[in-house]
C-alpha cells in the first residue's frame, strides 16, 4: 500500500496506453499544473478565500507578479496537447507508418478522459447541492457534454476549471484534420504554414478584442495548440538520434517566461506566450538545465497526476483557506506568503495523490473496460486481487 501510494515520488504515477513513457512531456506538465495551483492559491488575492496578504514592499509585489502568471500553465497544457496529439499523425505522414484510425482515436480518449471527469463532476455536484442546496442540474449536463462555455458563455459552476477540458475536446475533434498540415512534403513551407496558424490567431486576438467568451473556445486558444504542433516537427528532426544540447534553449525559454511574467509588451503578451510554450516544449528535449530537470522522477510522476490534481485542487485547498485566513505569524507579507504555500501546495498534492489512485489510474489502462468486466464476472479473484493491491 505504501509503495502505491507512493508511485509518484518515482516518476510511476502515470500508465500509457502505449506503454511509452516520455518523461520530458510529463516533467512540463508538473510545472503547468503548479503555476495553475499557485495562481488559484495565490495569498495575495481575495480569490484564494485564504484572507489576502497586503503588498507592502517589491518583494511582495514581485512575488504576487509571479504568481498571478501562473494562468499561462494553461497555455503550456494546450501547447502539450498539440504535440502529443499531433505525433502519431506525424508519424504517419512524415514517416510512413499506419495511420491511426479515427475510431481508435476518439475510442481511446472517451475511455481515457470521461471516467475521471464525470466521477468528478458527479461528486463536486453532490457537495454544492448539499452546501447551497440549489438545482444546477442543467449546468451539471452542460458540462457533462462539454457545452458549458458556449451555452452559457461562462466556465462551469461545477468545477469553474474545467473551461480548459471543454478546449480541449474542440481540439481533440479537429485535430486529425488540422495534423494534414504535416503531410506538407517541404519542411520550410510546413513550418511556414504551422507558424501562420500560431500568429494569425494571436494578431486577430490582440487587435480585435473579442468578447470574453472568446477565450473559452478553441478559436481564443488555437494558437498554443499550433505551438504544440510547431514544437513537434522541429523534435521530429532529432528524435532517434543524438540531441544535441545547447544552453541556449534554456537561456531563451527563461527569457521568454519573463516576459509573460513581466508583460513589457501588453500588444504581443499572446504572441509572446506561443513563443515561451514553443520554447519550453524543445528545451524539454535540447536544453541541458530544463531536460535534466523535467526528468527528475518525482517531478514527472506528479506531473503525470496533472489531470487529478487540476480538477480537484480549488475543493482540496478550500479547508485549509478557513485555517489560515488570518495566518501571518512573522507579519512579513512575502514570507507570510511563501509559508502558506509551503503548506497548501504539498497538502493539495498529497490528497490528489490518493484521488488520482482511486479516480483516474484505473482508467489509464488500454482496454481497462474488457478487463473489469472481466473481473467482474469472476467474483473469486476479488480477494486475491486487493491482497495484491494492498501489498505493492
Amino acid at each position: 500500500m505504501v509503495r502505491v501510494l507512493t508511485c509518484p515520488l518515482r516518476g510511476e504515477a502515470r500508465v500509457t496506453s502505449s506503454g511509452l513513457l516520455v518523461p520530458e512531456i510529463d516533467g512540463l506538465r508538473f510545472f503547468c499544473i503548479m503555476a495553475v495551483v499557485l495562481l488559484h492559491a495565490n495569498p495575495f488575492s481575495e480569490t484564494a478565500g485564504g484572507g489576502a496578504l497586503p503588498v507592502i514592499t517589491g518583494i511582495d509585489e514581485a512575488l504576487r507578479t509571479l504568481i498571478a502568471a501562473g494562468g499561462a500553465g494553461v497555455s503550456l497544457f494546450f501547447g502539450i496537447s498539440g504535440f502529443v496529439l499531433g505525433l502519431p499523425f506525424l508519424d504517419h505522414y512524415r514517416h510512413g507508418r499506419p495511420a491511426p484510425k479515427l475510431g481508435a482515436y476518439f475510442l481511446r480518449r472517451v475511455l481515457r478522459i470521461e471516467p475521471p471527469y464525470f466521477i468528478c463532476l458527479l461528486l463536486l455536484f453532490t457537495l454544492r447541492a448539499l452546501a447551497l442546496r440549489q438545482n444546477e442540474a442543467g449546468h451539471l449536463l452542460a458540462s457533462g457534454v462539454y457545452m458549458h462555455n458556449l451555452l452559457y458563455g461562462v466556465p462551469s459552476t461545477i468545477n469553474p476549471v474545467a473551461w480548459s477540458l471543454e478546449v480541449e475536446i474542440q481540439f481533440y475533434l479537429i485535430a486529425p484534420f488540422l495534423s494534414r498540415i504535416f503531410a506538407i512534403p517541404a519542411r520550410g513551407l510546413r513550418r511556414l504554414a504551422i507558424l501562420g496558424l500560431c500568429i494569425v490567431p494571436s494578431a486577430v486576438l490582440e487587435m480585435t478584442q473579442p468578447p470574453h467568451w472568446v477565450d473559452l473556445t478553441l478559436a481564443g486558444q488555437l494558437q498554443y495548440f499550433m505551438a504544440g504542433f510547431l514544437s513537434l516537427d522541429l523534435y521530429d528532426e532529432w528524435r532517434g538520434g543524438a540531441r544535441r544540447a545547447s544552453i541556449a534553449w534554456d537561456g531563451l525559454t527563461l527569457g521568454a517566461w519573463m516576459l509573460v511574467v513581466l508583460q513589457l509588451y501588453p500588444s504581443v503578451n499572446i504572441p509572446i506566450r506561443v513563443a515561451a510554450c514553443t520554447l519550453s516544449l524543445v528545451a524539454a528535449f535540447r536544453g541541458p538545465l530544463l531536460s535534466r530537470c523535467v526528468r527528475s522522477p518525482p517531478i514527472v510522476g506528479i506531473g503525470g497526476m496533472c489531470y487529478t490534481i487540476y480538477l480537484y485542487h480549488p475543493v482540496v485547498r478550500k479547508p485549509l483557506d478557513l485555517l489560515l485566513v488570518s495566518v501571518a505569524p512573522s507579519g512579513i507579507p512575502w514570507l507570510d506568503a511563501l509559508a502558506r504555500l509551503g503548506v497548501v501546495v504539498p497538502y493539495t498534492v498529497a490528497i490528489c495523490t490518493v484521488l488520482f489512485l482511486l479516480f483516474e489510474r484505473p482508467f489509464m489502462v488500454r482496454d481497462w473496460h474488457k478487463r473489469w468486466g472481466a473481473v467482474l464476472g469472476a467474483p473469486q479473484t476479488w480477494l486475491p486481487r486487493a491482497d495484491a493491491f494492498l501489498r505493492a
